[in-house]
């Protein structure tokens, strides 16, 4: 069995969120300071590069690409790194 604790569904409201559209306004902040330049990173990959992140720390985005053509390749691996 995983050791992962599994969470269907979350309902709690903080003193202030008691509506969604306070909550929504509270989620559109949050976003639109954490995408701000200050926290945005843009890459223009080269050959050989290589990018590494924290992946449970990341918002992250895929620029858009079409991978119809051919010169366009797209690789990922997952690496996980435990710590004893």
């Amino acid at each position: 069995e995983s050791d992962r604790a599994r969470v269907r569904h979350v309902d709690a409201r903080p003193p202030g969120l008691e509506s969604s559209a306070t909550g929504s306004d509270l989620l559109a902040m949050v976003l639109r300071h954490a995408t701000s330049p200050a926290y945005t990173w843009f890459h223009k990959w080269r050959p050989g590069d290589v990018i590494v992140w924290d992946n449970t720390q990341t918002l992250h985005h895929a620029m858009p690409y079409d991978a119809r053509t051919p010169d366009v390749v797209r690789m990922l691996y997952r690496t996980q790194v435990r710590f004893a």
